[in-house]
């Protein structure tokens, strides 16, 4: 089963402090890592021993030879499984983490502006990936017009049996513009902050049901999560966290986690609730995002 995913990736830069405050003295040296919610994904995929030759990542970078896309670069090729540089940003997506040992994680970055031009030969390949694979996912989705068509492209459906998956930025969700792109999804996920902007409220179970897309995931933090699957609502109530030491990247595996379990391993809507909720706990809990073991 092959499974793609895009679009953004992140050169992300961990600072931990032992105080709470951000010129608190550093106890670890500044970590630099790949992360965003395509690459956080693909690595989850990963972990959960899908072959890295069913894997494909497609991501968007600067259109200019940065340092920062550089190092991003660098540290792809370090990856096994197959994965495609677009320069359609004028920067670098980049992010920082701020992680003092008591207290709150601060987190702030740049999504790398909007997309600045989309070649043939970028269309060639979207097309080829979107065609091919078994489950797409496209993540981070924004209001950008250029990335709204290459989504549109991305998540049709080319043959009988295709999953497509959407995730998308806040920027998008109250924008009528993402009624363009939901009749292609099969799967639709939000956290509790973005579902507010989305209904322009506090969500109820009722709103689930009423969305006519067949699979959606509704995380609420560590402490809860709804999974609709069709006409019914799972809910999945861990353990509150009151401290967690990474926050980065837990909803994208857990994502991961309830997609690999519905659509991978054909897996009952419960389980596949209950593991995503156990993956994305797991993930607060380390310094980087795609560390669920």
């Amino acid at each position: 089963m092959r499974i793609v995913a895009g679009c953004n990736v992140f050169l992300e830069h961990i600072l931990h402090y032992s105080q709470r405050e951000e010129k608190g003295r550093m106890d670890i040296p500044p970590q630099v890592h790949l992360g965003g919610g395509a690459y956080n994904i693909i690595k989850s995929f990963e972990t959960f021993g899908v072959p890295k030759k069913n894997l494909s990542l497609l991501a968007s970078t600067s259109i200019d030879e940065s340092s920062h896309r550089l190092a991003t670069g660098l540290l792809l090729q370090k990856e096994k499984f197959s994965k495609t540089l677009f320069p359609v940003r004028p920067r670098a997506s980049t992010s920082y983490y701020l992680l003092p040992s008591e207290g709150k994680t601060w987190a702030f970055g740049d999504t790398g502006g909007e997309f600045r031009s989309i070649h043939k030969s970028i269309e060639g390949v979207v097309l080829s990936e979107g065609r091919k694979a078994d489950i797409k996912i496209f993540a981070e989705l924004s209001r950008d017009s250029e990335e709204i068509e290459v989504a549109s492209m991305f998540l049709k459906k080319y043959k009988k049996g295709q999953i497509s998956v959407l995730i998308p930025s806040r920027k998008i969700l109250s924008s009528p513009l993402l009624n363009k792109i939901l009749p292609l999804c099969d799967f639709f996920a939000l956290n509790e902050e973005e579902a507010k902007i989305f209904w322009g409220k506090n969500p109820r179970k009722a709103d689930l049901l009423n969305l006519k897309v067949p699979s959606f995931l509704l995380t609420r933090g560590p402490k809860e999560a709804w999974l609709k699957v069709e006409n019914k609502i799972y809910t999945a109530s861990p353990k509150v966290i009151k401290n967690p030491k990474f926050v980065g990247g837990a909803g994208d595996a857990t994502v991961a986690a309830v997609v690999y379990k519905l659509f991978v391993q054909k897996k009952s809507p419960k389980e596949a609730l209950q593991f995503g909720m156990s993956v994305g706990r797991r993930t607060l809990l380390t310094p980087k995002s795609y560390f669920v073991n």
